[in-house]
Formats: structure tokens, sequence, C-alpha cells
């Protein structure tokens, strides 16, 4: 990765927000919206509170950042079910003539 995608890269992780996925994308999924997660206590009371809403897990995804002229992408998703339950990873895909695939995964952790 060249110093100007590097630099590109952080000035884009730092203009990060929250956003919500448009619904059709993933239409069989239940949609929580921000506040929703805000408003459930922290720490190990969020999990008791969640399930009692009927929240037994949920994605979230950072917008995808673009660089090297669109042909790849940094993304990051992760997945929470429990105060010891979760996955997540940090990886840049490439665009290929199939599609995008991961390219190198740079971070990942499991619970």
């Amino acid at each position: 990765m060249s110093k100007k995608d590097k630099t590109y890269i952080r000035h884009q992780i730092k203009k990060l927000g929250v956003q919500q996925l448009p619904k059709e994308i993933l239409p069989q999924l239940q949609y929580l919206a921000p506040d929703t997660i805000k408003a459930l206590p922290q720490r190990y009371l969020f999990w008791e509170s969640a399930y009692k809403k009927g929240i037994h897990g949920f994605y979230a995804f950072n917008t995808p950042i673009f660089f090297d002229n669109g042909k790849l992408c940094l993304f990051v998703y992760d997945y929470s079910c429990g105060n010891l339950c979760g996955y997540g990873t940090i990886s840049i895909y490439k665009k290929t003539k199939v599609g995008w695939v991961q390219y190198v995964e740079l971070s990942n952790w499991i619970s």
C-alpha cells in the first residue's frame, strides 16, 4: 500500500459515522436503529437487556473505503451475540472479474 493510500484511508476512517443499510439489501433481517443499541445498558447488562427485547445477535459494518482507483476496498464487520460471543475482521478486498474477493485479512477477533 502506498503512503498516499494509507493517508487517504486514515482520513476516511476518521470521517466514518453511524449509518444504516437500506433494508432492501438484507430484507430478511431486522434492522436496529443506532438509538436502539445506544439505549441498551452497557457491558454485561447489555445482553441481558438485548435478549429480553428479542435481540440475540447483530452485525455491524463500516462503510467500505475504496482506494487504489477503486480496485481495492477496506471493509470491517463484526458479529456480536453475547458477552463472550462474536467475531469480526478488518480485511482488504480486491475487485476481480468475478466480483470482490478477500485479498488480505489485516486483523480478526473471535470470542
